[in-house]
């Protein structure tokens, strides 16, 4: 019967109070969504560039110089972003390290560790989104603009 006391009873996230839900949510979405940003920008800009009617142009229109110029500053901030999101994954994994127990299944089943869990996955997706975002960085080096 003691398991059943209130004090046997314990939340599913016991550390949820030493992160911020606004860092949480940064370092699970930052990344994918400075990458999704880049892509939808960079895309417009270069594509009105040197296609903004029926046929494509061989050179950037005319006044449309700076777009080059343009993507690099885009994608940098992006990697900044990218960067700072895996980052702040990383450090929320660090601060909730206690938060699981040595048991892997009883976490699974009882929810625990949930802040844990969401950190884990900012700093995976950070991670991979500053990869996707720095090949897309060494592409605006390698090819051409139109």
């Amino acid at each position: 019967m003691a398991s059943d006391s209130p004090d046997a009873i314990q939340h599913p996230a016991p550390h949820r109070g030493r992160i911020s839900l606004s860092a949480l949510f940064f370092g699970l979405w930052g990344a994918p969504l400075a990458w999704g940003l880049q892509l939808v920008v960079n895309y417009g800009l270069s594509s009105h560039a040197c296609y903004p009617a029926d046929l494509p142009r061989s050179a950037a229109l005319p006044g449309w110089g700076w777009v080059w110029g343009g993507l690099l500053v885009i994608n940098l901030l992006a990697l900044a972003v990218a960067a700072w999101a895996a980052w702040v994954g990383w450090r929320n994994w660090r601060i909730t390290r206690e938060e699981t127990t040595s048991d892997p299944h009883h976490p699974i089943e009882t929810g625990l560790g949930r802040t844990r869990f969401f950190s884990l996955w900012g700093m995976m997706s950070g991670l991979g989104f500053l990869v996707a975002t720095a090949f897309d960085t060494i592409a605006v080096f390698g090819l051409p603009l139109c």
